[in-house]
C-alpha cells in the first residue's frame, strides 16, 4: 500500500457510514489536486503532507456540515429526536456491516474446509482404485456429499439463483444420501481386503533377520521343527492388494526379510483387513540373528526360540513367551499383557498400563510401568530394576543379587527375596515379607509394612511415613530406632547379642512401631492385626 492509499484509507475510517458518499466525492477532488501537484514535479510525500492529516480534513468536513445545517435550519437547534435517530441509524449500519463481514468470513472458512475434505476423499478414492484395484464407494460417496454442501453454502453466500445449480445440488444430495443409507444398511463402509496365503522357505545357509510391521491385527507365532527341516514363514489373511504384491516379491534367500502387512493412512482409511497370521517355523538348532515386530494390535506366541536380539513394539494385545534364550530382548507396549516363563536374556520392558508377568527367568532386567501390574516369580538376576509410578509390583521367591525399585504412589510387595534390595518410595505402599540379605529403604510419606521370620539387616529412612515391623520373637534383630518428632514403640527393647543383625530405622515425624510375634500365638500386639 503506497502513501496515498494509506492516507485515504485512514481518512475513510474516520467517516460515518452514512457519509461515505461524501468521502468518495472528497477523495476525487483531492486526487485531482494530488495529480496536478505531482505533474508539477513535487514528490508524493510532499504533496500528501501539504494536505494536512486525515483527521484535520475530516474535522473540517464535519465542521462545514454543522455550519451548513445551522445556517439552513428553520430552528436554531437541531431537534433531539433527529440526533437520536441519526445516532441509532449509524449504530445499526455499523452492526449490519460487522455481521455481514463475519458471515462472509465464516462462509469463506467453511468453503475452504469443505474443499480440503472433498480433495482428500477424492484422493482416497483414486488411491484405492489405482493402488488397491478396488472401487471404494465410501470415500466417493462422502466426496459427493460434501460437494453438495459446498455448492449449497456457495449459493447462499453469493446469492446465486441459477436453477441449474439448484438442480445440481438436489441431485448430488439425493445420490450421496442414498449411497450413505446403502453403506450403513449393508455394513459396507470398510473393505476387508483380499484373502492371501503364501509360504516362504528360508535358505538354510542364512542367519535370519526377520521384521514384521503392520497397523492391523495380527497373530504371530514361532513353531520349533526338526533340525533337518528348513526354516520357513507362513503368511495368510486378508490384505491390501499392494501388500500382497510386496509379499509375493519377497526374496526368501535374503538375510533380511521385511514383512509389511499394511499401514493405516487416511487414504486407505476405509480399508480394514481382517486379522493376519504369520507362523515362523525354526529348526531347534538354529539361532535367529534378529527378530523385530512392530505391531499395533497382536497376539504373539514365541516358544522354544533362540535369538541374538528380539525387539517387540506392540501397542496392545497378548505376548506369551516360553523357553526362550536371547542375548538382548526389548519390549515396548502401551497396554499389552506380557507372560514370560523359562527364559534367559538381558531384558528391558516398558509397559505403560498392561501386565508384565515373569516366571522362572534369568538375566539382567529393567522393567517400568505407569499404571500396570508387574509380577516376578522364581527369578534370578545379578541386576534387576523396577520403576513403578502408580501400578502394582509383586515379587515372590526371587534371588536378585542387586534389586532396585522406585515407587511413586503405587504398591510394591516383596516376598522371599534374597539379595541386596534398594527401594525408594514417595507416597505409595511397601509391603515386605520374609526377605533376606540387606535392605535399604528411602521413604517419603508412604506406608511401610515389614514382616520377618528370619534374619535380615538394613537401613530405613522415612520422612513422615509410618514404619511398622513385625518380627518373630525367636529371631531377634538389633533395632536402632530414631524419630525426630514421631512416636517410637519397640517390643524388642532388651539386651541383644552384639552379633545380631542390625536394622537402623530413622524418621522425621513418622511413627515407628516394632512388634513381636511368636509361632504359637502369632502377633502379641492386637493392634498389629491391622496390618
Amino acid at each position: 500500500m503506497n502513501l496515498t492509499d494509506k492516507f485515504f484509507k485512514e481518512m475513510e475510517d474516520l467517516f460515518l457510514e452514512s457519509d461515505k458518499s461524501s468521502f468518495y466525492e472528497l477523495r476525487e477532488d483531492l486526487m485531482e489536486h494530488i495529480d496536478i501537484q505531482l505533474s508539477e514535479g513535487k514528490n508524493e510525500q510532499e504533496v500528501i503532507h501539504s494536505l494536512g492529516t486525515p483527521k484535520e480534513i475530516v474535522d473540517d468536513f464535519y465542521e462545514d456540515q454543522r455550519l451548513h445545517t445551522a445556517l439552513t435550519a428553520e430552528k436554531d437547534v437541531v431537534p433531539i429526536e433527529k440526533v437520536k435517530k441519526a445516532y441509532k441509524d449509524e449504530k445499526k449500519g455499523k452492526r449490519k456491516t460487522f455481521f455481514a463481514r463475519i458471515k462472509q468470513l465464516i462462509g469463506s472458512i467453511s468453503l475452504l474446509f469443505l474443499f480440503i475434505i472433498i480433495i482428500l476423499f477424492s484422493i482416497a478414492f483414486i488411491h484405492e482404485a489405482l493402488i488397491e484395484h478396488y472401487f471404494a464407494l465410501p470415500p466417493l460417496t462422502l466426496a459427493i456429499f460434501f460437494s453438495a454442501i459446498f455448492l449449497l453454502i456457495l449459493r447462499i453466500i453469493k446469492k446465486l439463483k441459477h436453477k441449474k445449480m439448484l438442480y445440481l445440488i438436489g441431485t448430488t444430495l439425493i445420490l450421496s444420501i442414498s449411497s450413505i443409507a446403502y453403506l450403513s444398511i449393508t455394513n459396507s463402509w470398510f473393505h476387508n481386503g483380499t484373502f492371501y496365503r503364501n509360504e516362504l522357505t528360508i535358505d538354510a545357509n542364512q542367519i535370519l533377520n526377520l521384521t514384521i510391521n503392520t497397523d492391523y491385527h495380527a497373530d504371530v507365532m514361532t513353531v520349533p521343527i526338526a533340525n533337518d527341516d528348513q526354516a520357513r514363514i507362513e503368511i495368510q489373511g486378508y490384505m491390501h492388494s499392494s501388500v500382497i504384491k510386496k509379499i509375493t516379491n519377497l526374496k526368501p534367500n535374503s538375510k533380511n526379510i521385511n514383512v509389511n502387512l499394511g499401514q493405516r493412512t487416511f487414504f486407505n482409511f476405509f480399508s480394514c483387513p481382517k486379522k493376519n497370521e504369520v507362523i515362523l517355523y525354526v529348526p531347534q538348532n538354529e539361532q535367529l540373528d534378529k527378530l523385530e515386530l512392530n505391531l499395533k494390535d497382536a497376539n504373539l506366541q514365541l516358544t522354544n526360540l533362540t535369538a541374538k536380539t528380539i525387539n517387540l513394539n506392540i501397542d496392545q494385545g497378548d505376548i506369551q513367551i516360553s523357553n526362550l534364550q536371547a542375548t538382548d530382548m526389548d519390549i515396548k507396549s502401551i497396554s499389552t499383557d506380557i507372560f514370560m516363563s523359562n527364559y534367559a536374556t538381558t531384558l528391558t520392558i516398558d509397559n505403560y498400563s498392561g501386565k508384565s508377568i515373569l516366571k522362572n527367568g534369568q538375566g539382567i532386567a529393567k522393567l517400568q510401568t505407569e499404571s500396570g501390574l508387574i509380577n516376578i516369580q522364581n527369578t534370578s538376576s545379578t541386576d534387576f530394576s523396577i520403576a513403578n509410578i502408580s501400578g502394582k509390583s509383586v515379587l515372590n521367591d526371587t534371588l536378585l543379587q542387586k534389586l532396585n525399585i522406585t515407587n511413586q504412589d503405587g504398591t510394591v510387595v516383596l516376598e522371599n527375596q534374597s539379595g541386596n534390595s534398594t527401594l525408594k518410595n514417595e507416597s505409595g505402599k511397601l509391603i515386605l515379607n520374609n526377605n533376606s540379605g540387606f535392605v535399604e529403604i528411602n521413604n517419603d510419606s508412604g506406608a511401610l509394612i515389614i514382616s520377618q521370620d528370619k534374619n535380615i539387616s538394613g537401613t530405613i529412612n522415612s520422612h513422615d511415613g509410618i514404619v511398622k515391623w513385625v518380627q518373630l520373637d525367636t529371631v531377634p534383630l538389633d533395632f536402632q530406632l530414631k524419630s525426630t518428632s514421631g512416636r517410637v514403640i519397640n517390643e524388642f527393647d532388651r539386651p541383644i547379642d552384639p552379633s545380631t543383625e542390625k536394622v537402623s530405622i530413622t524418621t522425621d515425624s513418622g511413627e515407628i512401631r516394632i512388634i513381636q510375634k511368636n509361632n504359637e500365638d502369632g502377633i502379641k500386639d492386637p493392634e498389629a492385626s491391622k496390618f
